[in-house]
């Protein structure tokens, strides 16, 4: 009963397992408790972010994309950057973390609990999350990851961004797959504030599954898409679904 690790379990939650897998779990379920609460734990923890913030999720799959809907989100999403808190400044910067992207290893992005003993601004924290295929849908990401940023440049406030793919969102990243590449690479390169992160659990499936997803250099790897978002809001970043 303990064969099945919390990142498979993560995925049997987020429907990420094929059925072999699932059914080894539904089993396992049956005669552990000790399986059943952890699935019942990710499944509430699942559905509280997604009670959370279900009026920040527009369904964009079945309804068109327009220029109205992007500039209200994208607005809302610059605007809500705006307020500032006075905190204890960080001593890790994205750019420094940025610098192992490329290596595709699973990382573990810096907490803002490493302290200078001066106060000052902390710059403000955005966490886009993408977990759709869909390519319109990825290029309005994108779109309004680079609004925002560029709203930060020009008042002079600091911003940290950071933008998590999971399920088949993680297309995006992949080579063979995503039209973004460029743009994604642009990003990363005309800004160092922007950081862009790929599910662990999801590229496990993948891999599972017989595909071998090869990602762009500027994708950083975490365990879990849903573990770091959760961690992230307890840390205050705001957080928008795409």
């Amino acid at each position: 009963m303990n064969k099945f690790t919390d990142q498979q379990l993560d995925a049997f939650v987020d429907g990420q397992l094929g059925h072999k897998d699932r059914t080894e779990i539904l089993g396992a379920m049956e005669n552990s408790s000790d399986i059943r609460n952890k699935v019942a734990d990710g499944r509430r923890l699942k559905d509280l972010i997604q009670l959370t913030y279900q009026d920040e999720r527009p369904n964009y799959t079945h309804s068109p994309i327009t220029s109205k809907r992007f500039w209200s989100h994208a607005g809302a999403a610059a605007l809500g950057a705006l307020s500032m808190l006075v905190v204890m400044q960080m001593t890790l910067t994205p750019a420094a973390f940025k610098s192992s992207a490329s290596n595709h290893e699973t990382a573990s992005m810096p907490d803002d609990i490493a302290l200078l003993p001066t106060v000052t601004l902390m710059p403000e924290r955005v966490l886009f999350h993408l977990s759709s295929s869909d390519k319109l849908v990825a290029e309005e990401l994108l779109d309004q990851v680079k609004l925002v940023a560029d709203q930060y440049r020009k008042t002079g406030k600091e911003l940290r961004i950071i933008v998590i793919t999971n399920n088949e969102g993680l297309r995006l990243y992949q080579t063979t797959y995503s039209d973004q590449a460029e743009r994604i690479r642009e990003l990363y390169r005309r800004y160092d504030n922007i950081i862009f992160a790929a599910c662990g659990t999801t590229l496990g499936g993948f891999t599972e599954a017989g595909e071998k997803p090869r990602l762009l250099p500027e994708v950083i790897v975490v365990d879990s898409g849903v573990a770091e978002i959760t961690r992230r809001q307890f840390q205050g970043w705001k957080y928008i679904r795409i």
